[in-house]
């Protein structure tokens, strides 16, 4: 075969697998989801106190298909007590519009109140995983880790545990149908304390 022929079948062939590439990574369907927390700390006396925290599943598509996201939430383990032995359980927030997480779109969030999630015995400091489901029932989940990873910059451990613990003994238990929790979705707003910002978030 003409060295020439040779080089234009070589070329040939690259651009096929070029081309497959860039169909298979515009088709594709990837979406990266990571749990954090929102935590509203006084700036005024007494200083670094917890007022109100929300939970936060955030997603990001980076796939080449925009993605419609029905449910998010958390996976965790909790000890059974029947058996005593961990078993996987999952705090999920219905939605009751999909929201679209759209190709190289800003980071998407949804929130719920922390308190609850407390009172139904999940622990903040301890690992669990950010889900979210899309349209078709696909699930996405991000590495294990804490909701809090670190202080609100004007609190200290003691004021973030009595934060937490308030947070919780305020809080009504959610529903829970087998291995589920129920949660609801909402927004953060500011207490009624014109100092008051965010301590810490995602």
């Amino acid at each position: 075969m003409e060295p020439l022929a040779v080089w234009g079948a070589v070329t040939g062939t690259v651009g096929v697998l070029v081309a497959g590439r860039r169909e298979y990574l515009a088709s594709r369907k990837r979406l990266a989801v990571a749990p954090g927390i929102h935590l509203v700390s006084s700036r005024v006396e007494p200083v670094g106190e917890i007022r109100s925290a929300w939970a936060i599943v955030a997603f990001w598509n980076q796939g080449g298909r925009p993605l419609a996201i029905e449910r998010v939430g958390f996976q965790y383990l909790a000890l059974d007590k029947a058996s005593g032995e961990p078993r996987v359980m999952r705090a999920m927030i219905y939605l009751d519009t999909p929201v679209e997480a759209a190709v190289d779109g800003p980071t998407g969030k949804i929130y719920t109140p922390l308190g609850p999630m407390l009172a139904a015995g999940i622990h903040p400091l301890g690992p669990l995983e950010g889900v979210a489901i899309t349209t078709g029932g696909r699930e996405w989940l991000s590495p294990p880790q804490p909701l809090i990873k670190s202080l609100p910059p004007v609190s200290s451990a003691d004021q973030l545990s009595r934060g937490l613990e308030y947070l919780r003994n305020s809080a009504d238990r959610p529903p829970t149908v087998g291995n589920e929790v129920g949660l609801l979705r909402d927004e953060p707003f500011l207490p009624d304390e014109p100092l008051s910002r965010p301590g810490g978030e995602l």
